[in-house]
């Protein structure tokens, strides 16, 4: 079986719940991550960047438009509840009674839309086994041999990502 960076995958195996699971060849993280759409905030940056960092599955050519806007609805969202936070959760009505501030229900609703999106891009553990992701734990031996090359000052390994037996 090929180690990192011989040109070979690793056989097929079965993950815990029976799933077939392979390693792909030369796929590679952590990988490039694609620059940020413009006009994001720091905090959206920070999920665009962990988004492509940590989700194997999403790629670039299929996925940037759904990942641009999972990152602009949690900035419109944030800015909603920053707004609803100088206001406070109730404001006068119309007949100057307090009422619930309205920004709460387009919070709600956006948050809604923003998981629906989540699930679409497999983000959800839910959506994953729906669409067959099956994303691979560090073993204790591999936890350990990562101790050790960090203790040694070693650079890590290229790691594989990890692909159904359905992307086959």
């Amino acid at each position: 079986m090929g180690g990192p960076g011989s040109g070979r995958h690793k056989a097929p195996g079965r993950a815990p719940g029976g799933e077939l699971v392979a390693v792909a060849p030369g796929a590679e993280l952590p990988r490039p991550v694609p620059r940020a759409p413009r006009g994001l905030s720091a905090d959206a940056r920070r999920l665009w960047r962990g988004l492509w960092q940590s989700a194997s599955w999403v790629r670039p050519g299929t996925d940037l438009v759904a990942a641009e806007l999972l990152c602009r609805m949690a900035d419109d969202i944030a800015a909603l509840a920053r707004r609803v936070a100088e206001d406070g959760p109730m404001i006068p009505g119309s007949k100057e009674q307090l009422v619930a501030h309205p920004l709460i229900a387009e919070i709600r609703k956006q948050r809604a839309e923003l998981a629906g999106l989540a699930g679409q891009l497999g983000l959800r553990p839910d959506m994953r086994a729906r669409l067959g992701l099956t994303v691979a734990k560090a073993s204790a031996l591999d936890e350990l041999a990562a101790r050790r090359r960090e203790r040694a000052g070693s650079p890590p390994p290229a790691a594989a990502a990890v692909t159904t037996d359905r992307e086959w």
